[in-house]
């Protein structure tokens, strides 16, 4: 697990303070993944004044999947799962943005599902 913690001297431009989390997830095991995420993370409070803590592509599934039906029990919808409510609850704690990336199913009006490699994006 690799953390880049951006604290560049204050400029006249934005500054933003981010966190950026990149790591090896456990494949398909997303109660293990958050898990060990939130060990790791526990060092962070709002104290830290983070702006956005950044989680990479499919941060807590795994990444390489044979077919759509190898990731379909993964998928959530949007604003749903074990995913999004992992990182509500850390953009609660820490008092900022929080991006990940995830696996997404959509039903569409016709009943039709689509699956999207998404980025989710939680607000302070």
């Amino acid at each position: 697990l690799a953390y880049m913690d951006s604290k560049q001297p204050k400029s006249k431009g934005l500054n933003i303070k981010t966190l950026i989390c990149q790591w090896n997830p456990i494949y398909k095991d997303v109660d293990a993944n958050t898990t060990k995420m939130d060990v790791s993370l526990k060092k962070y409070s709002e104290k830290d004044e983070l702006d956005v803590v950044l989680f990479s592509e499919m941060i807590f599934t795994g990444y390489s999947f044979k077919n759509k039906e190898d990731i379909k029990p993964l998928c959530s919808k949007f604003g749903e799962g074990k995913t999004f409510e992992y990182c509500s609850t850390l953009a609660k704690r820490l008092k900022c943005y929080v991006m990940a990336g995830y696996p997404e199913v959509y039903t569409n009006e016709e009943g039709k599902e689509h699956l999207y490699n998404s980025l989710l994006v939680v607000d302070r």
